[in-house]
């Protein structure tokens, strides 16, 4: 199926949505009996039930392979020992377990949901295509030919209200629920009034998750956009609010947002003025919005980096018999202030930033933002989410020493790898292909960069890319049928090494170019470049 696509009508896209599509429950275990737990003043049964699969060993014989879960009411009894040891066992302290109930356990309902968005001729179809709410995970955008936009979280969600997260959570669940930032939710599993409950238009087949009509969605006719965190500011003049925490628990209403969130509403705001330097118009075309798309600007540069260096010269001054670290902070420093703040194949000190960058989110970081009510100069203020915080206090002393002790990390792991510090970009980040390295432009998400690349740091640099751009789309229209749309696959389009494609689009993207995807039947019969492959009953 298509999941990301367009047609001659309108185009859409997924980003990751961070919903809740599990809950925890803790059950209590009757004392007499630790297979039974209490459910509205009832001893109810803990049952077993064992599967078996056919497994595969390394010299090619098949074993069949057993494992025997336990089951509660609506779903199964876990061991989350691995996360921590006081998770382990059964029972839990206090006579407790630990139950899972999942969302998408019967979800099949994206088959016939996608298919249906793929023909829908109107933005009106479209929305109507989605009320399915077969989306396992995904906020959903769109647009049409006439120029209005669509977003919403359609996706399946546990129907757990905010009453009930404000009065079932307790216990061992209300120190998961700290410990994890609200993402993960474990509800008090001896009643049904903190179980699930429904919508009228919940999915048939899957009464207990939220109903279109629950759900954030937005139809405007200026923008719409995600990157990755909550429904609340997917368009910064229409904020959506008044969710239950569990439609967005990272990046919830009020609360800090992702520095890439933060980049693409300053970087549209700057398109609708005209202001960006791509083209005078105050519009979106498909070369202008390419032109964004490669821009490779890392925003948490533009809103610290001169105060780390202006840190880097106090220290430097105040100390003129530097420690070994200091030393090696102070030569980071140097190329910072030649680096052009982006992420370009020809940026040279792209790699100490995100180094330091991930030095610091070791010490301060959360859910992929950095919270600190020292460091910030300009502290997260919810009444302008887009533009805090900011700034990097260099008066406060245990700034300098945070800063400084992540700048000499960040060039003590790249030295200890023999990798220069003002080595080019592009030769530090590569994607591997036969005898060929690729380099790849883009950066660390949480950094503040529009075009994603997350990659760590290794022998060799960056070689091994682990998320990030994947599929990309620019489409539009114009008077006639068919649309334009241009496009690009990171990874390429094979997985054979042995394959003509299995570098191809890669080289492309490295090189901040688009390929044209053609729709119409005459466009497609002159892009072909095989005979087609027709498969029938």
């Amino acid at each position: 199926m298509v999941a990301i696509g367009f047609n001659r009508y309108l185009a859409w896209s997924h980003t990751v949505a961070f919903a809740s599509r599990f809950t925890l429950f803790e059950l209590s275990l009757n004392p007499d009996n630790p297979l039974q737990y209490q459910y509205d003043g009832e001893q109810l049964d803990i049952t077993e039930e064992t599967v078996s699969a056919r497994v595969l060993l390394d010299d090619g014989r098949t074993e069949v392979r057993e494992h025997t879960f336990f089951v509660w009411r609506d779903g199964l009894i876990v061991n989350l020992g691995e996360q921590s040891p006081l998770l382990a066992g059964w029972p839990l302290l206090g006579n407790k377990l630990l139950a899972f109930r999942d969302a998408n356990i019967d979800n099949l309902r994206g088959l016939d949901m996608w298919i249906r968005m793929g023909q829908a001729e109107t933005l009106e179809a479209f929305i109507e295509a989605m009320k399915r709410i077969g989306s396992p995970r995904f906020h959903t955008l769109a647009a049409d030919r006439e120029g209005v936009v669509f977003y919403g979280d359609l996706s399946t969600v546990s129907h757990v209200t905010q009453e009930q997260l404000d009065t079932c959570v307790s216990g061992l669940g209300a120190t998961i629920a700290r410990l994890t930032g609200n993402v993960v939710i474990t509800l008090d599993g001896s009643t049904s009034r903190c179980n699930w409950g429904h919508d009228p238009d919940s999915p048939a087949d899957s009464p207990y998750v939220y109903g279109f009509s629950s759900l954030p969605t937005v139809v405007r006719s200026d923008y719409a956009a995600n990157s990755n965190d909550s429904y609340w500011l997917s368009n910064a003049q229409h904020p959506l609010t008044g969710f239950p925490v569990v439609m967005g628990p990272i990046g919830y209403e009020g609360e800090q947002q992702f520095l890439r969130t933060q980049l693409t509403h300053q970087m549209i705001a700057a398109r609708l003025a005209g202001r960006d330097d791509l083209d005078d118009a105050p519009l979106f075309t498909l070369q202008n919005l390419q032109g964004l798309m490669y821009d490779n600007r890392v925003f948490g540069a533009d809103i610290c980096l001169d105060d780390v260096l202006t840190i880097c010269a106090d220290v430097a001054a105040a100390n003129p018999m530097p420690s070994a670290e200091q030393e090696a902070a102070f030569r980071g420093c140097a190329q910072l202030a030649r680096w052009d703040r982006r992420v370009n194949l020809e940026s040279r000190g792209a790699h100490i930033f995100t180094e330091f960058w991930k030095a610091l989110e070791r010490q301060v970081g959360f859910n992929n933002i950095l919270v600190s009510n020292e460091l910030w100069a300009v502290d997260f203020d919810p009444a302008e989410p887009l533009t805090t915080p900011r700034g990097f206090d260099p008066l406060v002393a245990a700034n300098q020493r945070l800063l400084i002790d992540a700048l000499a990390a960040a060039v003590q792991a790249i030295e200890t790898l023999a990798l220069d510090l003002d080595a080019p970009w592009g030769d530090l980040q590569v994607l591997p292909r036969r005898d060929v390295d690729v380099p790849i432009h883009g950066g660390k998400e949480s950094m503040g960069v529009f075009g994603a690349i997350n990659a760590s740091l290794a022998e060799g640099g960056y070689r091994d890319i682990e998320s990030g751009n994947s599929y990309i789309q620019v489409v539009t229209w114009d008077g006639s049928d068919c649309p334009i749309a241009e496009g690009i696959l990171t990874h390429s389009q094979s997985t054979d090494p042995e394959s003509e494609h299995f570098a191809d689009q890669s080289i492309l993207y490295s090189n901040k170019q688009w390929i044209d995807l053609p729709f119409c039947p005459e466009d497609i019969r002159a892009a072909a470049i095989a005979v087609p492959l027709l498969l029938q009953e």
